[in-house]
């Protein structure tokens, strides 16, 4: 990736969070953020990115030092997550609230009926 730039690698609409990241580093923001790219595969590939803005000896913007970390298998492992949450609270919801339909009713139709 060296002498290329994030958003070469990314699509069309995050091109431009990336531009604004460039424009942080230039105002000397560093940043750690995650992002998805396209690998030249065509697949995609979930990244946590740590960015640095580089200056010279006068200060000025020198460009952009970015450690890259493959998160992928997290990211899948979250989803998973998240589907299991899902299901298991759906479930906790049922069973919460059919034992106590009627004071769920009760609650409803005094809050409709103030």
């Amino acid at each position: 990736m060296i002498g290329s730039f994030i958003w070469d690698y990314a699509d069309e609409e995050d091109k431009g969070s990336f531009h604004i990241k460039l424009a942080n580093r230039k105002r000397g923001i560093d940043e750690v953020y995650e992002c998805i790219l396209l690998r030249k595969t065509g697949s995609y590939i979930w990244l946590l990115v740590s960015a640095k803005a580089l200056f010279d000896i006068d200060g000025k913007f020198a460009g952009s030092l970015g450690m890259f970390t493959d998160i992928s298998e997290r990211k899948k492992a979250e989803e998973v997550l998240r589907g299991c949450l899902n299901i298991h609270f759906s479930h906790l919801l049922k069973d919460l609230i059919r034992p106590n339909r009627l004071i769920i009713i009760c609650i409803i139709s005094a809050y409709t009926n103030t």
